[in-house]
């Protein structure tokens, strides 16, 4: 969703999208021409977008291949160096004429979005805790069998 002059403000995002034929609304295909300055895991199928089309701020799915089965048309520009994210990929990229489907209704894009975000929010919450329970559960086993100078330091049940 973020370009370099927006940063949090999407209404301030300067990519375009236009219909792609004379038809439009929700499933219908438009090109998307911009830079994303944060675009994360760009080696996923699919990705979520937000771009102008004439009634606002819009919502489009963004296939990596289009339906007659070519390579959709979208540049990775770098990978970001971000501290402690390495697994998962934030990028730089650019849209030219890409391929395009509305999701939702034009100029709703920005609540379209963030309602997908909701599920993805409760994804990261859930692996978070999962790993967390496993890094105590393998340091309570540690310092259950660990000795120093004679000494058993923990016994757990």
């Amino acid at each position: 969703m973020t370009e370099k002059q927006g940063g949090s403000d999407l209404r301030a995002n300067q990519t375009t999208a236009i219909p792609e034929s004379t038809k439009r609304g929700p499933g219908e295909a438009y090109l998307i021409t911009g830079h994303k300055w944060f675009f994360s895991v760009p080696m996923s199928d699919g990705f979520f977008t937000v771009a102008h089309a004439d009634a606002g701020p819009s919502c489009f799915f963004v296939p990596r291949w289009k339906p007659d089965g070519s390579h959709n048309n979208f540049q990775l520009q770098r990978l970001k160096d971000k501290l402690g994210n390495r697994n998962n990929a934030s990028s730089e990229i650019e849209y030219r004429d890409t391929w395009a489907v509305l999701v939702g209704e034009e100029g709703r894009g920005i609540p379209t979005i963030l309602e997908s975000a909701d599920l993805t929010r409760l994804d990261f919450a859930i692996g978070s805790a999962g790993l967390i329970r496993a890094a105590l559960s393998q340091a309570l086993d540690h310092a259950n069998i660990r000795q120093a100078f004679g000494i058993r330091w923990l016994s757990c049940p």
